[in-house]
């Protein structure tokens, strides 16, 4: 349905007919927007995968205190042990006389100096964040494209059928009317003018059943993407958009705003300040790293002597507490060397993926902004025309009921307007289309209903 272009050119004799709603759900632009932002499970997944940033970013701020503490419990029953190291009738296999034993270690490490570490990674993690919220937008704003290419598409099909069934009616009414001149003895049609009119059979009924096939599988996809299994068939309310004014749109405005309010930038530039302090990471890892360390032990176990001595290590009665500073370096510079080469190349790597697609968002602007004017000027144009044809079909239709008129000048007539009115169709489509991929690039789908609401393009 969204590759093919509209069935519309088909539709001979087309006649526009009331929008008739019925049991279908009648859905505006806005609301259709809405609800797939609040339901579809990739919105979901980047809000996820934005409160995991956010859990990772807190972890990293928790490393500026008490980067390690460690506390260990023990609980159980030993066996009896009288006596000192000199002298005890217990030996070190026995196992009786068992009690209760209890066992507390703590120890902490609080970093005093780490060289940017720490700094480095918090600012990495603070960025990985910032790129996915980018993330985050982008996806919307991709699925309110799409959501968006789908809605005028099933607008487009609702009109195709509403005109191919009362094309099927008129097609039978005309049908009939040249066979009853026809029969009339000083009738100025032949045989062969009928022939003609009939040999439009299929191209009637192609339409009628492209138009209405095409608009229940539009609504099915449209239905599916808002969750809405079940619910009755939806129809796009066919809202109209503005024109752009003549003068208004400038292509340097337009691709600095573009490349301004890109998420695709944005992210980009996130991931490359998030890889400059990887980089600034591992050049830091190559430095000595400066500590407080504190330790606290306890532990009792009232059926054994405690070993006073303090050259005795007991491990069953003991009361430990300590500090002190320490350095920690590790000196293995060549895989440190290489650690950093590779984050510094990667980095570099992340940079010139930046340019590219800088290159691409401007690229992609340009060609939204050419094809906008394109299609806007097709739409006017075509308009236009479409008055003019209107205009030739209703002096033939007065000429053809005066009697004074040729049914095959007539039936060019037809032809001829109806085409253009299926021209007139496919370019309001595709003027959507363009305008809705315009809007996403200057600021996103969401300013299109500011233009819609306001009846006029704003940069």
């Amino acid at each position: 349905m969204t590759s093919s272009s509209p069935p519309v050119k088909l539709l001979l004799f087309l006649l526009m007919a009331p929008l008739l709603v019925g049991e279908e759900r009648v859905l505006t632009l806005s609301q259709t927007l809405e609800r797939v932002l609040q339901v579809h499970p990739l919105v979901t997944a980047s809000d996820l995968s934005v409160k995991r940033g956010e859990e990772t970013l807190e972890r990293a701020k928790g490393r500026r205190y008490l980067a390690e503490s460690d506390v260990k419990l023990a609980l159980g029953l030993v066996p009896s042990a009288k006596g000192d190291v000199f002298s005890s009738h217990d030996k070190s296999d026995d196992l009786d006389g068992l009690g209760p034993f209890t066992k507390m270690d703590l120890t902490i490490v609080q970093p005093l100096y780490t060289f940017g570490r720490i700094k480095s990674l918090i600012t990495a993690a603070n960025e990985a964040l910032r790129m996915e919220e980018a993330k985050g937008r982008l996806t919307r704003e991709e699925l309110a494209l799409e959501t968006a290419r789908l809605y005028w598409g099933l607008s487009l099909f609702q009109k195709g059928e509403e005109s191919a069934k009362d094309l099927r009616k008129n097609y039978d009414k005309l049908v009939q009317e040249v066979e009853t001149r026809l029969q009339k003895e000083d009738s100025e049609i032949d045989d062969t003018a009928l022939l003609e009119i009939k040999s439009g059979l299929y191209a009637v009924e192609k339409g009628y059943w492209e138009a209405k096939e095409g608009r229940e599988a539009a609504s099915g996809f449209l239905a599916t993407l808002l969750d809405l299994p079940g619910e009755n068939p939806l129809r796009a309310q066919g809202e109209t958009l503005p024109l752009p004014s003549e003068g208004e749109l400038s292509l340097e405005r337009v691709l600095a705003i573009a490349k301004g309010r890109s998420d695709e930038l944005k992210a980009a530039d996130a991931g490359v300040r998030a890889l400059e302090a990887k980089w600034r990471l591992t050049r830091s890892n190559r430095m000595p790293l400066f500590y407080l360390a504190g330790a606290l032990g306890y532990a009792h176990a009232g059926n054994r002597t405690d070993q006073t001595n303090p050259f005795v290590v007991d491990n069953f009665n003991y009361f430990r507490l300590g500090a002190f500073l320490g350095v920690s370096w590790n000196f293995n510079i060549f895989q440190g060397n290489h650690e950093a080469t590779e984050a510094k190349l990667e980095y570099r790597s992340a940079l010139e993926k930046r340019k590219a697609l800088e290159q691409k968002v401007e690229g992609e602007a340009r060609e939204r902004f050419h094809e906008l004017r394109k299609e806007a000027a097709l739409l006017e144009s075509v308009r236009t025309s479409l008055k003019s044809a209107k205009t030739w079909l209703q002096v033939s239709f007065d000429n053809w009921d005066m009697g004074i008129g040729e049914v095959n000048r007539l039936v060019k007539a037809y032809e001829n307007y109806y085409k253009l009115q299926g021209e007139s169709l496919e370019r309001e489509y595709k003027y959507n289309l363009a305008l809705t991929r315009f809007s996403s690039s200057v600021g996103g789908v969401s300013l299109l209903m500011e233009w819609m609401k306001n009846g006029k393009i704003v940069l």
